[in-house]
């Protein structure tokens, strides 16, 4: 057998197993506390500046692949590649052994990341760590969010057993060339005692 033969059966048999879990209504086989974040949740950077995120995965168990897409304006930002230039792909972070790779791609017209990735011989991975990293240069002044497509059969955890990892997801906002908001202060009120001498 040729190894195209071989990378397409793999990868056919990858998207079944995703579809499978899609069907199923995203049939969850834990209910932990599983998030999905991009890392910072805030960034403030001038038009032209390049700021880099993390998608990370926390408290995760027996993560066996992963399809995660995010969104963001293309109006606003450009994702770049180390040296600035436009990139057609992000960086897979070393928390997860990517041993098949279904897809890393950056679609600059639409503003979207899609990476779909599935271990196929190494050790799950249980924990928290960094799935990938990108580059995000600010194009125009505004207010951006990185969002995670979190809806119906979008992005995906799977375990050793094919079956969806539910999880929890926090996208990130940019602000390009204006001032992020300040976290609300927070007061503490003590109770007033009023008494009369007696």
């Amino acid at each position: 057998m040729t190894r195209s033969c071989t990378i397409r059966r793999l990868a056919a048999l990858l998207a079944c197993a995703l579809l499978l879990v899609v069907l199923s209504g995203g049939a969850s086989a834990e209910t932990s506390a599983t998030r999905l974040r991009v890392a910072p949740a805030v960034s403030e950077l001038e038009v032209g500046e390049v700021v880099t995120l993390e998608v990370r995965v926390e408290d995760v168990t027996h993560l066996y692949g992963y399809q995660v897409y995010l969104d963001y304006d293309p109006a606003l930002l450009q994702a770049v590649d180390a040296a600035g230039e436009p990139a057609n792909q992000v960086e897979l972070g070393a928390f997860f052994a990517a041993d098949f790779v279904v897809s890393n791609a950056v679609d600059a017209v639409q503003g979207r990341i899609a990476v779909e990735t599935a271990n196929m011989g190494s050790d799950p991975s249980s924990g928290s760590g960094v799935l990938f990293t990108l580059r995000l240069k600010g194009l125009a002044r505004g207010v951006a969010s990185v969002g995670i497509d979190d809806g119906q059969g979008a992005s995906i955890l799977a375990d050793t057993d094919g079956m969806a990892i539910s999880y929890s997801a926090q996208d990130a906002n940019l602000y390009v060339g204006v001032q992020a908001p300040e976290p609300p202060s927070t007061r503490l009120c003590l109770p007033i005692v009023v008494g009369g001498t007696r």
